[in-house]
């Protein structure tokens, strides 16, 4: 059940860039007046600024965030990460419960969405972001449970993206493509982890990765296996919540890990992959407080 495309939270192609919009979390040097993006200045601080400054000369097309509301069976799909109205909307043509969100990488043509549904154990993605597009669902994983939760990487890097899963009740992890249902532990035994992909260090190997509820923590693991983290960081976003998603933010790379709060209704982007790093934070309308939506990222395929 090789699933095409589902790359967004590795490997992309880099485009032109956007910049955020919302409130930063700048990371000035000791004692160097700054203004408020974070960025050096000869005197001082400014008022608040509306981007965050670019970590590279050359940025490409950075990811962007999405949701699906569970409650309205909807996509909603951001054109950048700012505080907007979703560039694409629509509504999943499915009335089944407790789906878990995908986004899907379509080689050329930017990234569609999906999910997967844990009472059939099938992953359905969509050929369009638009409503009553031709759905592609797979074959059953039989070896998963009913809880398990999907995330999406390219596993042996043949450029094609796979299913994952993760069981947070035992830590078990499951690829069912490409290795004939490769199977391994990753992380402690951690009440209701959730898991997340991406290439973390830029090399080219997706890895795994857990956000830890209980404690705000984010571990990383520079390849799909198991064995202890490769990183952890720390956080200050805890609770059952928050759930994590993972891009590159800014066109910049490596992939980061991001996280949605949906009581505050407030997303946390991590500018690098590293303990005690700066965030970008996006304060999103109060419609959102407290709704049935999980967050996702891509580089989102226009409709035709």
């Amino acid at each position: 059940m090789t699933v095409v495309g589902v790359g967004v939270i590795a490997f992309a192609t880099l485009e032109a860039c956007s910049s955020f919009s919302g409130t930063s979390t700048p990371e000035p040097e000791a004692g160097a007046p700054t203004d408020a993006a974070g960025n050096p200045t000869d005197g001082p601080a400014d008022g608040p600024s509306e981007a965050s400054p670019l970590r590279c000369k050359s940025p490409g097309s950075p990811t962007t965030i999405g949701f699906y509301d569970e409650e309205k069976k909807r996509f909603e799909l951001f054109s950048k990460n700012a505080v907007e109205d979703p560039a694409l909307a629509f509504n999943s043509g499915t009335t089944e419960m407790n789906l878990q969100p995908i986004a899907a990488h379509a080689t050329g043509q930017g990234d569609i969405v999906g999910w997967y549904s844990q009472a059939t154990r099938r992953l359905t993605t969509l050929a369009q972001n638009k409503m009553n597009a031709t759905t592609k669902t797979s074959a059953v994983v039989g070896s998963a449970g009913p809880l398990w939760r999907p995330f999406i990487g390219d596993w042996n890097k043949d450029g094609a993206s796979d299913l994952g899963l993760f069981d947070p009740a035992t830590r078990d992890v499951l690829l069912p493509e490409p290795d004939a249902g490769a199977s391994f532990a990753f992380g402690g035994t951690v009440f209701d982890a959730r898991p997340l992909a991406g290439d973390w260090n830029g090399d080219g190997q997706d890895g795994i990765g857990l956000f830890l509820p209980n404690e705000g923590a984010i571990i990383l693991k520079q390849v799909a296996a198991g064995g202890a983290e490769d990183l952890k960081i720390q956080t200050n976003h805890k609770g059952l919540s928050v759930w994590p998603m993972a891009g590159d933010w800014d066109g910049c790379g490596p992939v980061r890990p991001g996280l949605y709060d949906s009581v505050s209704a407030t997303v946390y982007l991590l500018r690098e992959n590293k303990d005690g790093t700066a965030e970008d934070v996006i304060k999103l309308p109060s419609s959102y407080e407290g709704s049935a939506r999980r967050p996702i990222a891509g580089r989102w395929q226009p409709p035709p």
